[in-house]
């Protein structure tokens, strides 16, 4: 279960899918999958990603910063998704 934010000092808990970004982490030789969530306010100014050792790490985000797309050729597979805004009628 999601709780709160993935970056490491800071204490925004997790409450609705469309405020900030959620991951899902595969560990292809484990078989498992890992939900993490970065919150709206770290999401304007760091981005999660997978380094070329394999370990996740929260960076700063580059002002000409495109979605990190996963790479099926490591064991480790980083996807993340948005949700928009619901809004009842």
């Amino acid at each position: 279960m999601i709780r709160s934010c993935i970056r490491q000092g800071c204490h925004n808990t997790f409450e609705h899918l469309d405020r900030g970004q959620l991951y899902s982490l595969e560990r292809r030789s484990l078989g498992t999958t890992e939900f993490l969530w970065l919150c709206a306010d770290c999401q304007a100014k760091y981005a999660v990603a997978v380094s070329p050792a394999g370990e996740l790490d929260v960076v700063p985000r580059e002002p000409d910063m495109g979605p990190l797309l996963p790479n099926p050729e490591m064991d480790l597979r980083l996807f993340s998704a948005r949700f928009g805004t619901h809004v009842a009628a």
